[in-house]
């Protein structure tokens, strides 16, 4: 099971996360 797909995911949700802080 690659992980690249879940980091991807992970990245994302952080992101997004830090566009709302902003």
């Amino acid at each position: 099971m690659p992980v690249i797909p879940l980091l991807f995911f992970l990245l994302a949700f952080v992101w997004q996360a830090a566009v709302s802080f902003r």
